[in-house]
């Protein structure tokens, strides 16, 4: 009766093994071809995760049986199908995958780690990936996430940093490509530059491109110009994947680029010749150093660099202003024994400043920019502070807060709107419906209708329309 046991047992331990790898064989050829190719994809549930997610995008021609460049990219809202849109038709010519997180987004680093975990562990089951062209990406916080993943995890071949770097020395010495791309009027400008300086002093290849943008995601032109470098320069550092005709006509290509831009300073444009020169230091190409050294010789540009540098200071000084009002209005929002009013940054002068930026903005030249970027620097900082002020819960505050708001987005319903439920918390029934009326001339329904608004108003205030 053992031995019958024992033989039952051990029959049944070799059917179950030899079961388990049929059902792993059949499962990994499953997980390689379950997704759709040349399709934006929405949502892909991680394996080990269910709870967490991602949108992404395989080439029309993906096969498994060869290996793709991926590039990890982290929006700072979750909106993971967003950059996928944006970028589909691009990562299709050149042959990307891409994949963004619904999950990530602007907040704790911890936490994205551990997104950013379970999303390369289920793509790496799932997709023939090039383990030598691993990059990551992301726009403002996702960028900032994005560059902190270059610059601590060993797999990371390199980064795509759209409108936000993360402004930190190298400490491990690992080398990885950085490419930045910035509008001239994104609030991150300034940070993009002065980024730049830090990654040459630590010897990280890297080109940083600025047009005529505030700050948002970067059109797929732009971004496509990025991917050709990283090509580029993986071939580059691959051997004999590229010719001396085939690098000499991509620095051609972008030479007539950089000439034909619209709205890009002499000094962006000969910055961004420069650290192309750089990034392929080895190849003697002399077009390319015809072209910088016509700038060098132009008697504006050094005259123009001086003068630059004396503007982004002024710039950043502005910034602390701004950061100082900022804690200024808390500072009076929690002590009544300090009216906002009796304060040197007064609602009037968040007024005035605003307006006088605003008028500014109108002029197509630097100081147009700078008013734009200063602009946006308040939208961001108000914004932030914004968020914290939920979790305070401090009624005073949010209400003046949202008067800056209003300042700076006069048309939008959606400030109004919210203007509209602190009065209704502060129990001011005329200021709340004042707003309301406010929204309804607007007539804007971008994000609610005003029909809708008063439903949701009435549902946590019904007291505002007894």
């Amino acid at each position: 009766m053992k031995f019958h046991l024992l033989l039952l047992f051990k029959k049944t331990a070799l059917g179950l093994l030899l079961f388990n790898l049929c059902f792993s064989t059949s499962f990994a050829q499953v997980i390689h071809q379950e997704l759709p190719v040349g399709e934006i994809i929405d949502s892909v549930r991680c394996q080990t995760d269910p709870s967490l997610s991602y949108a992404a995008y395989l080439p029309s021609n993906y096969d498994s049986n060869k290996r793709w460049p991926i590039i990890y990219l982290f929006e700072p809202m979750a909106r993971g199908k967003l950059p996928i849109e944006l970028y589909a038709d691009v990562a299709n010519r050149l042959g990307y995958i891409l994949v963004c997180s619904n999950n990530s987004r602007n907040g704790s680093v911890a936490k994205n780690l551990d997104i950013f975990s379970a999303l390369e562990n289920d793509t790496e089951n799932r997709f023939s990936i090039n383990p030598n062209r691993i990059y990551t990406s992301g726009f403002s916080g996702g960028a900032r996430f994005a560059q902190f993943l270059a610059n601590t995890q060993e797999q990371i071949t390199g980064v795509i940093a759209v409108a936000g770097p993360k402004l930190e020395s190298r400490t491990n010495g690992k080398q990885y490509l950085y490419y930045g791309i910035v509008g001239s009027r994104d609030m991150n400008y300034i940070e993009h530059h002065d980024f730049q300086n830090e990654l040459d002093k630590n010897e990280i290849k890297n080109l940083l491109m600025t047009y005529l943008a505030p700050h948002r995601w970067a059109p797929a032109r732009e971004y496509e110009i990025a991917l050709e470098w990283l090509d580029v320069q993986h071939k580059l550092s691959s051997g004999n994947e590229i010719t001396d005709q085939g690098l000499a006509q991509y620095l051609s290509k972008e030479i007539r680029r950089v000439d034909t831009l619209d709205g890009l300073s002499m000094i962006d444009k000969y910055q961004y010749l420069i650290g192309l020169r750089k990034s392929i230091a080895t190849f003697e190409y002399k077009v390319l150093d015809e072209k910088i050294e016509m700038y060098r010789n132009n008697k504006d540009l050094q005259k123009n660099i001086s003068r630059r540098q004396r503007l982004f200071k002024k710039e950043r000084q502005s910034y602390q202003i701004i950061s100082s009002a900022l804690y200024q209005l808390k500072v009076s929002s929690y002590d009544t024994s300090l009216p906002l009013d009796s304060t040197s940054y007064p609602l009037s002068w968040w007024k005035q400043t605003i307006r006088d930026l605003q008028g500014k903005v109108k002029r197509a030249d630097e100081r147009g920019d700078i008013a734009a970027r200063t602009l946006d620097v308040i939208r961001g900082q108000v914004f932030g502070v914004g968020l914290q002020t939920d979790a305070e819960d401090n009624i005073e505050y949010k209400l003046n807060l949202s008067r800056i708001q209003t300042m700076l987005y006069p048309h939008s319903v959606w400030v109004l709107w919210n203007q509209a439920v602190i009065f209704a918390q502060k129990k001011d029934e005329k200021s709340a419906l004042g707003c309301l009326k406010k929204a309804n001339q607007i007539n804007d329904v971008q994000l609610y209708s005003l029909k809708e608004s008063q439903k949701e108003l009435a549902n946590q205030f019904p007291y505002l329309f007894e």
